[in-house]
């Protein structure tokens, strides 16, 4: 039996020398010719609007990778994880085919997709090729309720936007504008913080969605000019002080930021962001950008960093990877591989779809994670997990992502 916390803490030291040898799998990648070799798939987004956390997500991966491989030999276990990463390109259709490909190769179990609408795509193509889909993204409501083949390894959308709804209360903003790409997750996204907004005599004052797959993607003129009517109307209804921007963009959103008027209207009121256009180094890299976030305080949610030295050490060799900080959703991916190979381990037959299945929500009741629980409510999203809200801030020349505020919803 694998074991979920012993080996990780047996092995905190040694998880930082894998970390700078996991790219060559010279650690972790341990050799036994007469060992069943198991292969776990992943959805990871290597370019395309999430090309940033995909990096990330993958450094984690194939590190989780070397030190299961090093649990398992050290208990003598008769089989071996092995990964195969696929890039969705951050597309739905893309993030499908490639599901299709692996289910059809005798993948059984994958990581991923990492974004709402992708996952809302793949999970009933998962469950009809026997395929367990370890969902890497905060669900919209009601997403795919009777299929017991996806793992929800995020709290619900609402829980997100209940922390954005609380930083944007906080700041005095009943009013708001939004920006941002067409799709399931953008809809739900606004229609549940419409409703927080309204609930306390709030308004929404319109939706500017485009095409993130348009070949014009980049040029955002159009969009820009429609935002800062629905804004001006707000100001010279409410005041700017209670008017404000949501970004619902992955990377694309920077080239909003570079392109929206810091001496217009755009730039007299705050603007907000969601989980998908949080902490991307991106934004700082850009001197428009970052200088366009500083002055209109752009703040977004982050699912949070558990206080914990396993944490720690998994974001820090995600780091030696990459040469930047990992997030927590690539934090997670970690646990995510961790959650697979137990799962794995705890049937005869590690292919058997039927097996695998059944032995999943025993797996996620009592794993304990370098994230934190994976205990299901009663919607079977993750219960355990609060946010974090980073605000980009300009400090003598330098842009940083700054947590400006902690959500814990039990306090909410």
């Amino acid at each position: 039996m694998v074991s979920t916390r012993r080996g990780w803490f047996r092995r905190l030291t040694t998880l930082m020398v894998c970390a700078v040898a996991m790219c060559c799998g010279s650690c972790g990648a341990v050799s036994d010719p007469s060992a069943e070799v198991v292969t776990v798939g992943a959805l990871v987004p290597l370019t395309g609007g999430q090309s940033s956390l995909g990096e990330a997500v993958e450094a984690s991966l194939r590190l989780a990778v070397n030190i299961i491989n090093v649990d398992l030999a050290e208990v003598d276990s008769p089989w071996r994880i092995d990964l195969r990463v696929e890039d969705s390109n951050s597309d739905p259709e893309q993030a499908f085919e490639k599901l299709r490909m692996m289910s059809e190769d005798g993948i059984r179990i994958v990581v991923g997709p990492y974004d709402s609408d992708s996952i809302v795509l793949a999970a009933p193509l998962a469950d009809r090729l026997s395929t367990l889909l370890l969902a890497s993204a905060p669900l919209i409501p009601n997403t795919e309720q009777d299929n017991d083949r996806l793992a929800r390894l995020f709290p619900g959308l609402e829980r997100e936007v209940d922390a954005l709804a609380a930083e944007i209360d906080s700041n005095g903003i009943d009013h708001v504008a939004f920006i941002g790409r067409e799709g399931d997750w953008s809809v739900a996204y606004i229609d549940i913080l419409a409703d927080r907004l309204i609930d306390r005599g709030g308004t929404v004052r319109g939706a500017v969605l485009y095409d993130a797959f348009a070949n014009d993607v980049n040029d955002f003129g159009d969009e820009l000019a429609e935002l800062t009517g629905l804004v001006e109307g707000g100001i010279n209804s409410f005041g700017a002080d209670t008017v404000a921007v949501v970004v619902l963009a992955q990377d694309e959103g920077v080239q909003l930021l570079e392109q929206a008027d810091p001496t217009s209207v755009l730039g007299r009121v705050n603007w907000y962001g969601s989980s998908a256009m949080s902490r991307i180094p991106e934004v700082l890299a850009s001197s428009d950008a970052a200088s366009f976030a500083n002055q209109t305080r752009y703040t977004a949610p982050l699912y949070y960093e558990a206080d914990s030295n396993g944490f720690r050490a998994v974001q820090q060799g995600i780091e030696d990877a990459i040469g930047r900080v990992g997030s927590s959703l690539a934090v997670v991916a970690y646990d995510a591989l961790w959650i697979a190979a137990l799962t794995i381990n705890q049937v005869a037959d590690r292919s058997d779809p039927i097996l695998l299945r059944a032995a999943l929500p025993n797996v996620l009741q009592g794993y304990a994670g370098v994230s934190g629980s994976f205990v299901p409510d009663e919607d079977g999203n993750r219960l355990e997990g609060g946010y974090d809200l980073w605000t980009v801030q300009i400090d003598g020349g330098d842009a940083e992502w700054v947590r400006t505020f902690v959500f814990h919803p039990s306090e909410n």
